[in-house]
């Protein structure tokens, strides 16, 4: 079991991430507000946590943090000069299949192994201006459940067989909206004054 807490008061306190050991608390790693370090959860086997962090790096990667230590150890996916925002994780065992990260101000998906980008690469082509995420696999890649939204659709499910192709659905998230018509956005880069690229969104009534 891991926390983070508030060690201190106003403008002197400091997170601390705790973990649960031998029925006592103890704490593992101070956390800085200057360092960015966000514990995401525990890996399989309950001895690390699954983080992101930019500590020591020149962007977010997703690591593992060593519960015993404190200290970050393995790298577990890295997209140089790209931020991960989420890992994307297999449902079974916590094993971290990738990692969302932003493009041109647009969430995507980046796969640790070419199996499972495929998956989610032969839905989208059957479904244009969508994101496909991985949700879960079989142990031999073969079969996929694959959440595939966008800004009009708040997301419907899918089971992929890699073997046949052939996509079944399986079920929404949630119903459709009926009273109202979703807008969509678009995104377009701006430069500023000093040269400095910032993206926008223009959304337009539907």
């Amino acid at each position: 079991i891991a926390a983070i807490v508030a060690s201190g008061k106003g403008d002197a306190a400091v997170r601390v991430l705790m973990a649960r050991r031998d029925g006592a608390w103890k704490a593992v790693r101070r956390m800085p507000e200057d360092e960015y370090l966000a514990p995401y959860m525990l890996d399989a086997d309950g001895t690390h946590l699954i983080a992101l962090t930019n500590i020591g790096r020149e962007q977010v990667d997703i690591v593992r943090l060593s519960l015993d230590t404190g200290q970050i150890g393995e790298t577990v996916m890295s997209t140089p000069g790209v931020d991960a925002v989420a890992p994307i994780l297999r449902r079974r065992d916590h094993a971290v299949l990738g990692a969302v990260v932003h493009r041109g101000g647009m969430p995507q998906m980046s796969y640790l192994t070419q199996s499972s980008g495929r998956a989610t690469d032969a839905i989208l082509a059957n479904f244009p201006d969508s994101q496909a995420m991985l949700w879960d696999e079989s142990v031999d890649g073969r079969r996929a459940v694959v959440r595939v939204y966008s800004e009009t659709n708040p997301g419907t499910f899918y089971l992929y067989d890699a073997t046949t192709r052939k996509l079944e659905k399986l079920l929404d998230a949630r119903p459709a909206l009926t009273v109202a018509k979703p807008a969509v956005s678009k995104a377009f880069t701006v430069k500023s004054r000093d040269g400095l690229s910032i993206e926008a969104f223009l959304t337009l009534p539907p």
